[in-house]
């Protein structure tokens, strides 16, 4: 594991053609793609690459060792949370292809099923670890029109917008372990993303199709766990902005809303079942299940 102390390739030792070295992304920002070298973290990681890559090319073929990133497509703070890393997905799997990795293992959420979008985010790593310099955002596209419906699909896509367009408004480093009160998820951001995803399961729900309503409701789980979270602090921007305020109902209608979505869409079971607590206290409260908000 080229991992934190590790990351930098050695001054003198090259590793034996029989050792794999996982050259692991755990420091970078998520934000922005790693060769935009946006924070200090993101450079660092590139240069690193770079040297790893080009002392496995300097070795002869039949000493080569073999050069795997060890990626994160998750916030393990809040597993369910908005984490904008749309813009880096795809740009960083380029440039790992570009530099001759050998392979690259992208760690998820491994707690509990689900995360913001994850069947979106596990197509696009899906694809793109296959075809690197695919069209993303068609990719994206393609599957929210015919996983979320098409009634609800330009409205998924604008969730995606604001809180990509908020991660860069804020241009603070995106980490894997970062809290709901993060620049990215400013106040505005939260209340836009809100609005979008609310919008999505009043499409899919007026569509009809009950399956993709319920994939729906699911999405919109992410920026309402950060509105109950962040309740009374986004309440009083409203009031101070005379900005709309997105839901219906108190907190305790909104959290009632989520636990059902929660529930339905079967999120609240600790993984793997073995590892899993007693039902009883498993039902007693969301971090069991791996995401941290007690009712």
């Amino acid at each position: 594991l080229a991992y934190q102390h590790t990351q930098k390739l050695p001054s003198r030792t090259r590793p034996e053609p029989n050792v794999i070295v996982r050259l692991s992304t755990i420091g970078a920002d998520f934000s922005a793609p790693l060769a935009a070298r946006a924070f200090k973290e993101s450079a660092a990681f590139a240069d690193d690459l770079a040297a790893w890559a080009a002392a496995r090319a300097a070795q002869p073929a039949e000493r080569r060792f073999r050069l795997l990133v060890w990626d994160y497509g998750v916030n393990f703070g809040h597993w369910l949370a908005p984490w904008p890393n749309w813009s880096s997905m795809a740009p960083n799997l380029r440039l790992y292809a570009d530099a001759g990795v050998d392979g690259v293992f992208i760690e998820g959420n491994y707690r509990a099923k689900g995360g913001e979008l994850a069947p979106l985010k596990s197509y696009l790593y899906a694809q793109l670890l296959w075809k690197p310099h695919a069209d993303a955002a068609a990719l994206t596209r393609e599957f929210v029109g015919g996983f979320y419906g098409a009634a609800a699909a330009p409205h998924v896509l604008r969730y995606i917008a604001v809180t990509t367009a908020g991660a860069a408004r804020a241009h603070a480093a995106l980490g894997i372990n970062v809290d709901v009160h993060h620049p990215a998820l400013d106040a505005p951001t939260v209340l836009a993303a809100l609005e979008a995803m609310g919008a999505a399961v009043a499409a899919a729900s007026d569509a009809g199709d009950a399956a993709v309503a319920a994939r729906v409701r699911e999405a919109a789980l992410a920026p309402l766990y950060v509105a109950l979270l962040r309740w009374d602090e986004l309440r009083a921007h409203c009031a101070a902005t005379a900005a709309r305020w997105p839901l219906e109902g108190e907190r305790a209608a909104a959290l009632a809303r989520f636990e059902a979505a929660y529930r339905e869409a079967d999120m609240h079971r600790a993984w793997p079942p073995e590892a899993a607590e007693p039902d009883a206290k498993v039902d007693a409260g969301l971090s069991e299940g791996g995401h941290g908000l007690r009712w």
